[in-house]
């Protein structure tokens, strides 16, 4: 079984992932962790899945506590040119890393 985590609430994260994760992949796929700025979109996940869905309100403490396989990456990126700036590498980096991605 491989675990997961959502970074964005918005209809794509919940429609298009975690809803049809819980609800038609649960025998594969276990939603471990939903995080968001909105914490009402938050809890829009566990209302619309149906079973309570772990909120987190920082995502490293997300990534260190549930040490997910995968990170689905649902939030947008405004600037979406600044998402390849080098100053931002040293995240993306970290959070690889974090994510057990060799």
């Amino acid at each position: 079984m491989k675990k997961y985590v959502i970074v964005g609430c918005g209809a794509r994260g919940i429609l298009s992932y975690a809803v049809p994760m819980v609800k038609e992949f649960s025998d594969c796929a276990e939603l471990a962790g939903v995080f968001d700025p909105n914490h009402g979109r938050m809890a829009l996940v566990s209302k619309l899945c149906g079973k309570p869905i772990p909120a987190f309100e920082d995502f490293d403490t997300m990534l260190d506590t549930v040490r997910p396989d995968a990170v689905i990456h649902c939030a947008a990126w405004t600037a979406v040119d600044a998402a390849e700036e080098p100053e931002n590498y040293e995240k993306v980096i970290e959070i690889v890393k974090k994510g057990k991605i060799e």
